[in-house]
């Protein structure tokens, strides 16, 4: 597995920041051929899981994942993020410092 980081300085609070970085509904309605297709209900917590599913008409592939990380910024203290990958096709782990 290739370990990749992306950087990017923005004009926002860390609060807003993870409010947007974190919030899975809106990120899979924006990506193309992207659907948010299960998520547990309740807040986001570690051990809150959901499923993206990537396709193009007929083929598509599911990516179920899980929060096993949730410690968001309070303070002007840093967030961080960190999501497990449980499927069969998609698999490793993404983390987001913020």
């Amino acid at each position: 597995m290739t370990v990749f980081r992306v950087r990017r300085v923005v004009p926002l609070t860390a609060e807003e920041t993870w409010r947007r970085a974190t919030d899975w509904r809106g990120h899979a309605a924006r990506m193309p051929l992207t659907a948010l297709t299960a998520m547990a209900e309740g807040p986001v917590r570690e051990g809150t899981l959901f499923t993206v599913r990537s396709a193009l008409g007929p083929f598509g592939v599911d990516d179920p994942m899980e929060v096993v990380r949730w410690e968001p910024p309070r303070g002007g203290s840093t967030g961080r993020c960190r999501l497990e990958k449980r499927g069969r096709t998609v698999v490793g782990w993404a983390e987001r410092p913020m």
